[in-house]
Parts: structure tokens; C-alpha cells; sequence
């Protein structure tokens, strides 16, 4: 008999990552986000009309921010000043040898012009086109650098990117303009409360004075009462003190 194949999905460390597809034809899937010096597991799990199958684990562990060799450039539009830079550079830092063509491997895509069917096939698989100061900055510091400063166009790599990843983009800054607002409105609301402290504290204090000043008149009408003679309002006030 034979079995229908119904899905082929990716679980990292126990998570579900998602489906592989075309899985009869692909061989090979790209993994974004992970973090430096982590080990992972990742497992494969096949669904058929016949049943499910469990993969082996694979353990792998990323790099280390001191070790470059992950590093794999596709080089663009360069002058050949540039090009030898480059070249040397990527030999110097021990990065694996440079790539003519975007391959799924591709982790940074170098160039001076935004043109030519490299670079729309590396904005196409989101990968970062930068200027070679990335390179240069990777060395410098014997590291690897964060790329964001070094995109070759701010405007080439976000607003080109695919539907799905500009409406991340979208999501987060709507999520950041929500989360300002927020803060706005509790910085509103603390202020009016504060207002309304004043207020009540201006209220309290009025009615205060109202009290003291009604208490102050009638004390002032016993004494006209109680004295067998007319008296003056400083007398009164010498009482009152008294």
C-alpha cells in the first residue's frame, strides 16, 4: 500500500516553529532570531495518511559573537578597490568565501547601488544589504556588530521588504505609538490628580478659614455682650488673643 504525505513541520526545543514547505523538494530551510551561544534542539516531525514519525534530535549551539566564520557575504555592485578590501577583510576575520549569487546560506548582502537581480533577490529573502563599513566595523571590533546602522538604505531594506514582514514593522510601531499613548494618558491622569490635591487642599484650607472666621465673630459678639461698656476693636482683638 501507499501513504499520502500531510505535512513535514519543525519543532525547535519542543516548540512547534511550523510547517516545511514543499516538503517533498526541499532539502534545506533558513532560521532567523536566534540568539548568540545557545544551544538548540530541532526535530522533524512527518504526518501521513500511515501515521506520524519523530526525527532524531539535533543539537546545535550558535556562534559565539567573537567568532565571524558564520558570516557569508554576497557582494553586489562594488568598485575593485572595494572588492579587494572586502576580499581581504573577510579572509582576515576568517568569514567563509564570498558569494557572486544570494544563496539560502547568505547572511549579509554588500553593496554601493541599489540595483542589479542580487540585490532584489536578497531584499526578496529579507536578508540585510548593507555597506561594506559593516565588514570593516566586524573587524575592527573582532565581533559581530549590530547591522542596523550599516543597512546601505534605511528606505531599500524596510519598505521593500515582503507583505508579511512590513506589517511586523507596522504591528510594532503601532504597538510602540500605543504604548506612548498609554504613558501619555497615566502622565494626564497623574496630573489631574494632582490638580484635584490642589483643589482640595485649596477647599479645605477656605473652609478652614471659614470655620475660624465664624468662630471669630461669635467670640467677638459675647464679648460686646459681656462688657459693661462700649469697647473698641482693638480691645475686642486683645480678648480674642487672650
Amino acid at each position: 500500500g501507499t501513504t499520502e504525505l500531510r505535512s513535514l513541520t519543525l519543532y525547535k526545543n519542543g516548540l512547534r516553529l511550523g510547517k516545511i514547505p514543499k516538503a517533498t523538494t526541499t532539502t534545506s530551510t533558513k532560521l532567523s532570531g536566534l540568539a548568540l551561544n545557545t544551544e538548540y534542539s530541532f526535530q522533524l516531525v512527518l504526518k501521513t495518511s500511515g501515521g506520524t514519525y519523530f526525527s532524531e534530535f539535533v543539537i546545535v549551539r550558535t556562534h559565539e559573537i567573537t567568532d565571524l566564520s558564520g558570516i557569508t557575504v554576497c557582494v553586489g555592485e562594488l568598485n575593485e578597490n572595494d572588492k579587494k578590501e572586502l576580499e581581504q577583510t573577510i579572509k582576515r576575520i576568517g568569514a567563509r568565501p564570498i558569494q557572486s549569487k544570494v544563496k539560502i546560506d547568505t547572511t549579509h548582502f554588500i553593496t554601493s547601488r541599489t540595483s542589479g537581480s542580487e540585490y532584489k533577490k536578497a531584499i526578496s529573502m529579507n536578508i540585510p544589504v548593507v555597506t561594506l563599513d559593516y565588514i570593516r566595523s566586524c573587524d575592527a571590533e573582532k565581533k559581530i556588530v549590530n547591522v542596523c546602522k550599516y543597512y546601505f538604505s534605511s528606505d531599500s531594506f524596510f519598505e521593500k521588504q515582503s507583505p508579511d514582514n512590513f506589517e511586523l514593522i507596522k504591528n510594532f510601531q503601532n504597538s510602540f505609538d500605543s504604548i506612548t499613548k498609554e504613558d501619555q494618558d497615566i502622565e494626564s491622569l497623574e496630573e489631574n490628580k494632582f490638580n484635584s490635591l490642589i483643589i482640595s487642599d485649596s477647599v479645605n484650607s477656605q473652609t478652614s478659614l471659614s470655620i475660624n472666621k465664624t468662630s471669630d465673630e461669635i467670640n467677638r459678639t459675647q464679648i460686646r455682650e459681656l462688657s459693661p461698656r462700649p469697647i473698641s476693636e482693638e480691645d475686642e482683638n486683645n480678648c480674642l488673643e487672650n
